[in-house]
């Protein structure tokens, strides 16, 4: 699944770059709609950031034992480890199900 993040990343980087037209097409409207539109593009932009900062926390490591597993989520003083990739980071990807390149296998069951 090493494959995850990097595709992760690209819809993120594209889901800016949407926000970022809508903010050039609000640019042209009447204001209260393009108003409208720059609130819904600074949301969007809101969102890749908390994303990317939930990616930077929940980092893969290989564990002699245990395999792939997710660093912030797993527990080791406790016997605990989380797989990767983690609810989190599989919830992250979520919104993007629709989008090419989607893998079945990265949907929570």
């Amino acid at each position: 699944m090493d494959e995850l993040i990097p595709w992760l990343h690209d819809q993120m980087s594209a889901q800016r770059l949407r926000a970022d037209s809508l903010k050039a097409i609000a640019a042209a409207l009447p204001h209260e709609t393009g108003a409208y539109l720059v609130e819904t593009a600074d949301l969007l932009l809101a969102e890749v950031d908390a994303k990317r900062r939930i990616l930077e926390r929940h980092v893969s490591e290989e564990h002699f034992l245990h395999g792939t597993i997710c660093t912030w989520c797993s527990v080791p003083q406790g016997g605990a480890y989380q797989s990767w990739p983690c609810p989190d980071i599989r919830d992250s990807a979520s919104p993007y199900a629709d989008m090419p390149g989607y893998q079945e296998r990265w949907r929570l069951p």
